[in-house]
């Protein structure tokens, strides 16, 4: 019994079909264990966009399914990135919602950054400054992931 026309005896045959069977059923391994066992870490997309109204409070949360249907409704929300300032639905004012962030430390939502009341019209700007400290634990975000990025990849001691 020959195989795809490669020559040799029938024991290298076997030795080769095994191989093969050998190397697909490993890499099927590995890959599900890849997807049962994330790497700590890893960057996973995320399933929700918390914000904060800069002029009434409110707090909403939106997919991005929600945001890609409203962008494609024709309410964009912001040309550089559509996701950070989104329009409120309890007072009704435009580009005044401000995504926030989460604290890695106790989970809260907190926004990042402080927000200015424009009275030109109904709308909340962002300023530039970034406050990443959680108001609830004191957190500085920045800190705890390059804390965190360091204990990752500290190699243990020989």
């Amino acid at each position: 019994m020959e195989l795809g026309g490669v020559g040799g005896s029938v024991r290298t045959q076997r030795l080769m079909v095994a191989a093969l069977v050998l190397i697909i059923a490993g890499s099927v391994a590995v890959g599900v264990y890849s997807c049962l066992h994330p790497e700590q870490g890893a960057s996973v997309p995320p399933n929700e966009f918390h914000y904060k109204c800069g002029l009434c409070g409110h707090e909403l949360v939106k997919t991005p399914q929600e945001l890609v249907a409203e962008a494609a409704g024709g309410e964009v929300v912001d040309e550089e990135d559509p996701r950070f300032m989104i329009g409120c639905p309890a007072c009704k004012g435009k580009r005044c919602c401000g995504q926030m962030v989460k604290c890695p430390e106790c989970g809260k939502h907190f926004v990042p950054f402080e927000f200015v009341k424009s009275s030109a019209e109904p709308r909340a700007v962002a300023l530039g400054r970034a406050n990443n400290v959680c108001p609830r634990c004191k957190t500085d975000r920045v800190e705890w992931y390059r804390k965190d990025y360091e204990r990752r990849t500290k190699k243990p001691p020989d």
